[in-house]
């Protein structure tokens, strides 16, 4: 009982500290494209996500708050609730007392496993369950509108129901059921983001495996384990059911078995697997990196004194569950080291840092067992409070959300200078996740034609585009007609496009054509904008694009004009209170460093360039120092500011 209001008071606290560090409205990266497939009960982007979605859309529903401020909500209590069953989990760890070797078990074993000292494992509880709860990575996605708290709460249930199998049989008793609770689960969990919960099956089935070997210990029936497991598969009946429906937000279209197969394997990613050394080993840099923030400052490596503690103990008490948890520890890091993607890095490390927190659990019932040889058993408590104090301190200031309104106001910023009516073409997924959730949820600027050019290049995008703005790709049919057909064929055969250069050479001209028949149509009823990637890159749309349109920067886009005059850059006051304004602190890598800031600073000096090359030399200069205080880092910035000064007043 001591042992279940310690798992409690962690989740509440963590609760707690979520609910006041909360992100108030959408977020950058995925938040806008999930609320949206929650909101419309729809299908996100693969692997689906459907028992996130099914979870998140009866959080739409609660009738408090924004729509974003509820999913939002939904992942803290999904948190906490994961700190709480990390912390159940802890202390099944902490109290293992197993041989190594396969042998007969000890007389007194079971009753050491039952008779574990009580405080050691409320130590334990605490602080397995609080070094995962305010871990950055983990605290980070808990105040946002993200599928990884949900997926960590349910691999840290069949965690700690594994374990108390595994207590149970080494003490001689049959809890069969357990484990089918836990296949089922697992299989469940599987519905949220299979990647890092698969990457529990190598240790588990370890543990399971050993521990069925020990003698006195029925062998399990792996058939109806895994039927239990291929039973808790059926949450993914939720994909083609929603997409016959036909919504708003149908990634992939999966209402057939092969688009279920694809979506859910995530086929369109594969090319995310890194084969290079040069890469595997910036991968590496790169999982240090993350690894030594995650308990505060890298120079005070609290949280880790507490791991190695653990492994210590475990190494010496039950080398079976230590090897379990190295191997779940192991195949995380080797599949995120081998994927390279942008922006949820860290969440594919999630499964290491559940194993840290479980190792901690145990090293503060050695460090408790440690003070009390040397008489100070409050000692223990004071460290592991000193852990938890440092966790806290370190990563608030990059976690607290409370202020964050990054996202919605890089989408108003946008939006100021579209007029009304106009079509937006973008290949910024920052912009446009977000976007997506200001239009289609929150209800602003509905009449704005928002394309993601990316997306265009999935057959169901296109389809849904067509839906969603059938005049406007009626105005361009015939090009969008041929493309599809073209699109298709590579769907059903990519292999074929990628042997014959002049299949590819054709799709790509046909995707261009498309592109610049929607601009042309839109432009003889409103103006078209385009984000500056189709603007500045060296891209084949690019230069088409070029070839035939003047792109004049129009705040934090580029409005689109058929002739070569010198057209007046609107000028707007950009709301960066959020971005400027200190409110969270980021990394170097963090998305809004990387992908965020250098858009405003860019598209200020745009449009000094702009300025500048029609005589605007004191505008010009304006606008450089603007790029210079939203980023001070900018060459191209100061570059421009340095020229522009040493020019005579115009």
């Amino acid at each position: 009982m001591r042992i279940n209001l310690t798992a409690v008071s962690v989740a509440a606290v963590a609760l707690g500290i979520y609910v006041l560090t909360l992100a108030p409205t959408v977020t950058l990266v995925d938040s806008g494209e999930l609320i949206v497939a929650a909101w419309t009960a729809g299908v996100a982007h693969p692997p689906g996500f459907p028992l996130y979605t099914m979870l998140a859309h009866l959080a739409t529903r609660v009738p408090v708050g924004e729509i974003a401020a509820r999913v939002n909500f939904a992942s803290a209590l999904f948190g906490a609730l994961a700190a709480g069953a990390t912390s159940l989990a802890a202390v099944e760890v902490a109290r293992s007392r197993v041989v190594t070797r396969l042998a007969a078990p000890r007389k007194n074993e079971a009753a050491a496993v039952d008779s574990f000292d009580p405080a050691a494992a409320v130590l334990a509880a605490v602080a397995g369950g609080s070094m995962l709860a305010f871990s950055r990575a983990f605290w980070s996605f808990a105040t946002i509108a993200e599928v990884y708290t949900l997926n960590t709460l349910m691999v840290a249930l069949v965690a700690f129901i594994v374990l108390r199998w595994r207590a149970e049989a080494l003490a001689g008793r049959r809890r069969d059921a357990l484990l089918i609770v836990a296949a089922v689960l697992f299989g469940i969990a599987l519905g949220v983001h299979h990647v890092t919960v698969l990457v529990w099956v190598p240790g588990l089935a370890f543990l399971v495996w050993r521990t069925a070997r020990r003698p006195g210990v029925q062998r399990r029936d792996a058939l109806r384990i895994a039927l239990a497991g291929i039973a808790g598969l059926a949450v993914y009946a939720y994909l083609p059911i929603a997409a016959s429906r036909g919504p708003l937000m149908n990634w992939g279209d999966p209402d057939s078995a092969n688009r279920l197969f694809l979506h859910v394997s995530g086929w369109i990613y594969q090319a995310n697997l890194a084969s290079s050394q040069a890469g595997f080993v910036e991968q590496i840099a790169e999982f240090l990196r993350i690894a030594v923030r995650q308990y505060g400052p890298w120079w005070l490596p609290a949280g880790f004194a507490l791991v190695v503690a653990g492994i210590v103990r475990l190494w010496r008490r039950d080398r079976t569950l230590l090897g379990a948890l190295a191997l779940v520890a192991g195949s995380a890091t080797a599949y995120a080291l081998a994927y390279d993607i942008a922006e949820d890095t860290e969440a594919y490390y999630l499964p290491v840092f559940i194993v840290f927190a479980l190792v901690a659990g145990t090293g503060a019932a050695e460090l408790l067992e440690l003070a009390r040889r040397f008489g100070r058993p409050y000692l223990a408590p004071i460290a592991v409070g000193l852990v938890v104090a440092v966790a806290l301190a370190g990563n608030l200031p990059y976690t607290n959300r409370r202020g964050d309104f990054i996202a919605r106001d890089y989408v108003h910023n946008a939006f100021a200078t579209i007029e009304p009516g106009g079509m937006l073409l973008t290949e910024d997924w920052q912009l446009y996740s977000p976007m997506l959730y200001t239009i289609e949820v929150a209800g602003e600027r509905t009449d704005v034609v928002a394309i993601d050019v990316n997306l265009l290049r999935r057959s169901w995008y296109v389809e849904s585009m067509m839906a969603r703005y059938p005049s406007h790709f009626a105005a361009a049919e015939p090009d969008v007609t041929v493309y599809l057909q073209d699109l298709r064929g590579w769907e059903a055969d990519p292999d074929a496009y990628a042997r014959d250069g002049r299949l590819s050479e054709r799709i790509d001209g046909r995707f261009r054509g498309m592109i610049l028949a929607l601009v042309s149509a839109h432009a003889r009823v409103a103006p078209v904008y385009v984000t500056q990637e189709l603007v500045v890159s060296d891209s084949g749309l690019s230069r088409a694009i070029g070839a035939t349109w003047q792109a004049v920067p129009h705040g934090l886009v580029f409005r689109l004009y058929s002739d070569t005059a010198f057209h007046e850059p609107p000028d707007i006051a950009l709301e960066t209170r959020s971005l400027t304004g200190g409110s969270r602190r980021t990394e170097p890598d963090d998305v809004v460093e990387l992908k965020v800031r250098p858009v405003y600073s860019g598209m200020l000096v745009n449009r000094g360039l702009y300025l500048a090359v029609h005589g605007r030399h004191d505008q010009a200069l304006e606008s450089a120092n603007s790029a210079l205080a939203i980023d001070p880092g900018s060459a191209d910035a100061r570059r421009l500011a340095t020229q522009l000064a040493s020019r005579p007043p115009s």
